[in-house]
């Protein structure tokens, strides 16, 4: 008789708190297999067939040990709860404003979708938006499969737009000289 394979999908998942995972029994099938949790405020964790879902509930870390055939199998449990309170920024041309996702070690990606601003890389979770021109975009930033999105409005700098009037009232007086 050949031997089933046995074990379980993976060792560790990181998850942003309401996510879910569906971890896998392997060789599950014909043998006995039992599970447990070890930090019920982290995860909750429910069984169909083979399947444990595992349901990301507070910030911390948990271990989901999954015995099978008497063999022991832990699946780490990482969750986070990254905060996230911009939703709309407004700035002028050449003003940088901070913008900040709090609360979360996993790896993110920025991404700007407009040219009127630039990202400027502060350290993880962390950025400058700088304003180069009048217009709208987004920020988008991808944490774990959730995105988190800030709306950009640039304005022209004051200054600047009253120096461009001066110079074309200037022009239209007939005082321009070269």
């Amino acid at each position: 008789q050949e031997e089933t394979a046995t074990g379980i999908s993976t060792t560790g998942r990181n998850l942003i708190v309401g996510q879910t995972y569906n971890l896998q029994v392997i060789g599950a099938t014909g043998n006995e297999w039992s599970w447990k949790n070890s930090d019920l405020r982290v995860a909750s964790v429910s069984a169909d067939g083979s399947v444990l879902k595992v349901t990301a509930l507070s910030k911390g870390k948990t271990d989901i040990v999954v015995n099978v055939d008497g063999r022991d199998y832990v699946c780490q449990i990482t969750v986070e709860a990254p905060v996230w309170e911009q939703s709309y920024m407004e700035l002028e041309t050449g003003e940088e404003k901070e913008l900040t996702l709090q609360e979360c070690s996993f790896l993110s990606k920025w991404t700007a979708t407009d040219s009127c601003f630039e990202l400027v890389r502060q350290d993880n979770g962390r950025y400058l938006v700088r304003g180069v021109s009048e217009g709208n975009g987004y920020v988008n930033i991808q944490v774990n499969g959730k995105t988190y999105k800030c709306v950009v409005k640039v304005k022209q700098h004051v200054h600047d737009y009253q120096l461009k009037e001066e110079q074309e009232a200037t022009c239209e007086a007939g005082g321009y000289e070269k």
